[in-house]
């Protein structure tokens, strides 16, 4: 009788599990953040591990010789952690970022520190002239996006370059190089003021260069008059280094597979044309600018099991009373981005499942909304040993197996019963 009970039992958990499943979808877990008692945002943990973050939007004029791929080998190094993306496609304007979904999704990603615009001269030249792909608008409809993803983000617009033969070709224009390269010039810094971005002086830097060096043919332009060569490219970005870093690229020896001669002299005119001039390009000075404090060592259970959410919390101030963002680092790879703002002194309650056994340091450092970062937390040390996942499944299993098959869990109780009787028999 015992045997033919199990077989039926056997055959009925098989068909349950096959059949329902438990009748449950399994559940993402990431970490969360409260601001408050009553709210809950859900953050997304797949990246961020502290360094800082850049995204460059724009076109060809980025593509060419690929000009992230130049600014990211400069930063490394001078000693920079950065993360570095880019989102552009030749022939796509200022305006046609602006519109676009596709470039909205890339902004909100992440909680950048920086994005790169890349602009188009004769536009900036001649915004009434040519009117197709409008940069003003352009520039204030992703000056609110990016804004709304996170207020931290300081946009960087690059100052374009002029045509290498001005406006000259076009039909009953006169303009020259110089001539268009001014107007670029004092338009951005217009929109710069109206707008409120911050400027590398882009354009500006070829323009030093070409008249020192006597306009020399196809020097920083290629030989369709417009587009960066490999001297242009590099130029660009030291011009960019300098603009976001707010140091000099000078004895940085990445020189982009130019000659080192030729490398360090670039360095040189970037490096003063950004650095000698900031509040001519609304360039923020953070010399005076504090970070916040080191944050107190989170505060939390130090023992737990896998699977299970256990709260933390932790807190610092800044100095300068600026607002202040976060960043968590779980020791599991799965670290946050920078969530924030926070006001200075707010104490800030996350909470975080492990799913791997395990002994793990957990820490936080911060940030200001100038980007100034302070030094790592000390670690917490947190052990979690235990897996309460399978006892969980199989209570869940359990209770989904008696709301499913009650007839036979009552049977399985009376065969249950019967036998515990008939043993109390056999021991009187």
């Amino acid at each position: 009788m015992k045997k033919i009970v199990l077989l039926i039992c056997l055959v009925f958990v098989f068909q349950a599990i096959g059949a329902s499943a438990f009748c449950k979808k399994s559940e993402s877990r990431n970490t969360l953040i409260s601001y408050n008692e009553d709210n809950y945002d859900m953050v997304n943990n797949s990246y961020h591990n502290g360094s800082c973050s850049i995204l460059f939007i724009g076109s060809s004029y980025f593509n060419f010789n690929n000009l992230p791929y130049l600014f990211e080998n400069l930063a490394i190094s001078s000693g920079k952690d950065i993360y570095i993306d880019h989102y552009g496609r030749n022939g796509l304007y200022l305006d046609n970022h602006a519109s676009s979904s596709a470039t909205e999704s890339k902004i909100n990603e992440h909680d950048w520190d920086y994005i790169i615009l890349q602009g188009v001269g004769s536009l900036m030249a001649y915004p009434d002239y040519f009117t197709d792909h409008p940069v003003y608008p352009a520039l204030v409809t992703l000056r609110d996006k990016i804004s709304a993803n996170c207020e931290s983000t300081r946009m960087i617009f690059c100052l374009p370059w002029a045509f290498e033969d001005g406006m000259t070709w076009y039909q009953d224009w006169t303009d020259t190089y110089e001539d268009m390269q001014i107007k670029i010039f004092e338009n951005t810094l217009q929109y710069s003021d109206e707008i409120g971005f911050e400027i590398a002086p882009v354009g500006w830097s070829w323009y030093t260069v070409l008249e020192e060096k006597s306009y020399p043919l196809h020097y920083l332009h290629t030989s369709d008059w417009n587009h960066p060569s490999l001297k242009g490219s590099y130029l660009m970005a030291c011009v960019i280094f300098s603009t976001v870093f707010l140091e000099s690229s000078i004895d940085i020896p990445y020189y982009g597979g130019l000659l080192e001669e030729e490398g360090s002299y670039f360095q040189t005119v970037a490096s003063h044309a950004v650095l000698d001039n900031l509040s001519l390009w609304n360039i923020e000075d953070e010399g005076n600018n504090t970070p916040p404090e080191t944050p107190s060592i989170l505060t939390g259970p130090i023992n737990g099991e896998i699977g299970e959410e256990y709260p933390y919390s932790t807190s610092t101030v800044d100095i300068d009373d600026d607002e202040i963002y976060f960043l968590f680092d779980w020791g599991d790879g799965t670290d946050d981005e920078w969530l924030g703002p926070f006001d200075s002194g707010y104490e800030i309650n996350v909470t975080h499942i492990w799913d791997v056994e395990g002994n793990y340091e957990i820490r936080v450092k911060a940030k200001d909304t100038y980007g100034a970062k302070s030094e790592w937390s000390d670690p917490l040390q947190v052990s979690m040993p235990k897996n309460k996942v399978f006892n969980l499944l199989f209570s869940q299993f359990f209770e989904r197996f008696i709301e499913c098959f009650p007839m036979l869990f009552l049977f399985l109780q009376f065969q249950y019963f019967n036998e515990l009787i008939y043993n109390l028999e056999v021991k009187k």
